[in-house]
């Protein structure tokens, strides 16, 4: 992206989407345009909140929502990324066994903040088309997932790839150094299901 848009993007948020992104002089051949945003990135960029009524407002916006079934893997994919730097593999040979401590309270505030935006999307977004998504279908079913979402934005069907690979596919009892205490201490709570998931 050239250094333009990117300080557009970054200082002018609303602007970059009907100038940039939304723009009216696609060639023929573009059938749809979309883009990715995270909500923590709201948290990290004030100006960008002014996003969320924009796109509230254009009701013929698609939206997929992909996210995570198991926000344990969820918050140790991410604790795991900040300790190496590492955010994309691109083959299965650069994976690297990283083990990690989890601090209870820290997951909690995390887990709560997901679950937050879960019910802050579904309130501004009740009136558009979504398509919910996890990230465990799409590893696991990737070709038929990728179908459907084709289909749910009315695009021609194509074969689609990624250069990806999982980064983290071992165990959790095995990368989080404090699992068996963590399981104890939620046994009994709405995420304990998070401690029986391996993959």
């Amino acid at each position: 992206m050239k250094k333009k848009y990117r300080t557009l993007r970054q200082h002018h948020p609303v602007e970059f989407l009907n100038e940039v992104i939304f723009r009216p002089n696609y060639q023929d051949y573009v059938k749809g345009v979309g883009f990715k945003l995270h909500p923590q990135q709201l948290l990290k960029y004030s100006k960008w909140k002014s996003i969320w009524p924009e796109l509230a407002g254009l009701k013929n916006l698609k939206i997929i929502n992909l996210r995570r079934e198991n926000l344990l893997r969820s918050y140790v994919s991410g604790e795991i990324a900040k300790k190496t730097g590492v955010y994309l593999i691109a083959h299965q040979d650069k994976r690297e066994m990283v083990k990690i401590q989890i601090n209870s309270g820290k997951w909690h505030k995390y887990m709560t903040a997901r679950e937050q935006e879960q019910i802050d999307f579904k309130r501004r977004f009740n009136h558009h088309a979504i398509y919910n998504m996890t990230y465990e279908r799409l590893i696991d079913n990737r070709t038929e997932e990728l179908e459907k979402v084709q289909k749910f934005l009315n695009l021609p069907e194509h074969d689609l790839s990624a250069r990806l690979v999982k980064q983290n596919p071992y165990p959790l009892n095995e990368i989080i150094t404090n699992f068996d205490e963590l399981k104890r201490e939620h046994a009994n709570t709405e995420w304990s299901h998070f401690f029986t998931e391996q993959s």
